[in-house]
């Protein structure tokens, strides 16, 4: 008796280094299959129904049926950072020097000494992480969210 066709499937996780991981599916799995499946719930820890899913880069449906190759990717919409906005321009004068270059209507623009535009939303509320990861990479620090928080 012949085993199973399988083909492999790559997961793009959310988050600054956008970790990846092979998945070996059989023909015909639907996305909704796959995500909730023990081992794709093993690598994200998060309720998929929370969460939207990408493949090859275009928004996709449950019923979508995963092809061989295929790059499903994440994200969590709404989440809010542990961290209010002040305080991570606070931390970031003190990493990489910000200070600020143009008050805007929606979004203040700052710069690092080393040159870097950094762009920070205009109100006093929590940072969705997607945001702050963004804000991150922009200052040019190499550090998840975890590792910015707990940094002095």
């Amino acid at each position: 008796m012949k085993g199973f066709i399988h083909f492999d499937i790559i997961v793009r996780a959310p988050g600054i280094d956008r970790q990846e991981f092979k998945f070996a599916i059989e023909p015909y799995t639907t996305l909704r299959d796959f995500v909730t499946s023990i081992e794709f719930l093993n690598v994200t820890k998060s309720n998929p129904n929370r969460l939207v899913f990408f493949v090859n880069g275009e928004s996709a449906k449950d019923d979508l049926l995963l092809v061989p190759g295929d790059m499903v990717t994440f994200d969590v919409p709404n989440e809010k950072a542990i961290i209010r906005a002040q305080e991570v321009i606070q931390k970031l004068k003190r990493l990489v020097g910000l200070r600020l270059i143009r008050h805007g209507g929606k979004h203040d623009v700052w710069e690092t000494q080393d040159g870097k535009k950094v762009i920070f939303p205009r109100h006093a509320g929590d940072l969705r992480t997607g945001t702050l990861k963004n804000i991150i990479r922009q200052s040019g620090l190499n550090m998840t969210i975890d590792e910015f928080v707990q940094s002095d």
